[in-house]
């Protein structure tokens, strides 16, 4: 099986189809592929941009927690009762939650085209769960096993109750 995947191969010509898989068989080219592939590794890089644009909309959110504080003690506590509405900040908190939203999808989008060119198998792509997959094939395994298990106790059941063969004398 080629390396490079066959929905690239279809826009590809087959010139650079073929250069491209002489380079990924190179080691290094390969480990490298299997470094961005591990879970590990993006995983975490997932962890720090996502977690960098959820810290901005959780200060985003603070700052309008402050606001509409603000907002009330300067509308009860002064002698006018003017309502200020500028000291609510809605928009960064809103443009924060979008960005925020953005950000999640174009790095979702990105593992998904990680997934579909450098994953070759499913154990590489990103989110992939080695233990679910052993559970599920265990789960099966044990099955099987329980019904084997019941046919052979309803055979010693019925040799049980069969009567004894007669001895002649």
């Amino acid at each position: 099986m080629p390396l490079f995947h066959t929905k690239v191969q279809t826009v590809l010509p087959n010139q650079i189809t073929a250069g491209i898989n002489e380079v990924l068989r190179n080691s290094t080219i390969t480990d490298f592929r299997k470094f961005l592939t591990n879970d590990k590794v993006l995983g975490f890089a997932i962890g720090v941009v996502v977690g960098n644009t959820f810290t901005d909309t959780v200060k985003q959110f603070v700052a309008l927690m402050r606001g509409i504080i603000k907002f009330i003690s300067t509308f009860l506590f002064t002698a006018q009762h003017t309502v200020r509405w500028q000291l609510i900040p809605f928009g960064d908190f809103v443009s924060s939650v979008v960005s925020m939203l953005l950000i999640a999808g174009a790095v979702f989008v990105l593992v998904k085209i990680l997934n579909s060119i450098w994953a070759q198998d499913e154990t590489e792509q990103f989110g992939y769960n080695a233990t679910l997959v052993e559970t599920k094939m265990l789960r099966a395994e044990q099955v099987k096993t329980n019904e084997l298990l019941a046919k052979l106790v309803a055979l010693q059941t019925n040799a049980d109750n069969q009567p004894a063969p007669k001895e002649e004398v």
